[in-house]
């Protein structure tokens, strides 16, 4: 569903060089593989299994042990996540791979997720700080958006190749 949002924004931004047809043909074709994608889930039982582990997971933390108080109980955790992220991000630049910029994403998400769970605790000085690691958040998701649509686009032999070509390059203009 991601990568339809995206496609509709190139589309949006860029509509007078993507005839509509040609817009309509390429979304049909994400929207057919999304589908087969849930189905393939379902039928593989990924919901189900996503479910039960949550549920272990959910039950474990009555088990969590805190060796520490107050900030100091968190401290090394929130330093963990910063240097995972900041890794994540040296490693997304110099590769340029979509996959590390993913992995750099899941990083940011964990530690904007820290913040959020800070911030009443903190008078709200976080705003600014859980402003920024979402913002951040949703470019690099719009940046693996544009990596999975020009994939599909290079891979689909359902698509034109010369309607495929047109939409691969606005897609990169768009990135």
């Amino acid at each position: 569903q991601a990568v339809l949002a995206t496609l509709e924004r190139v589309a949006r931004r860029y509509g007078d060089e993507l005839p509509r047809d040609v817009f309509a043909g390429i979304h049909e074709s994400l929207a057919r593989r999304a589908t087969m994608a849930r189905e393939k889930a379902v039928l593989h039982g990924v919901p189900e299994a996503a479910a039960v582990l949550v549920r272990r997971v959910r039950d474990g933390v009555s088990r969590w042990e805190l060796h520490e108080t107050g900030f100091r109980a968190i401290a090394g955790g929130l330093e963990q996540t910063i240097r995972r992220s900041r890794r994540a991000m040296a490693k997304a630049a110099v590769s340029g791979r979509s996959d590390d910029y993913h992995a750099w994403r899941q990083r940011v998400k964990d530690h904007w997720l820290q913040i959020r769970l800070l911030q009443r605790r903190c008078a709200d000085r976080l705003d600014a700080d859980e402003r920024r690691l979402e913002e951040l958040d949703g470019f690099l998701g719009e940046c693996h958006n544009c990596a999975i649509l020009r994939d599909a686009l290079q891979s689909d032999s359902t698509l034109p190749r010369a309607d495929a070509a047109r939409c691969l390059r606005l897609v990169r203009h768009y990135e």
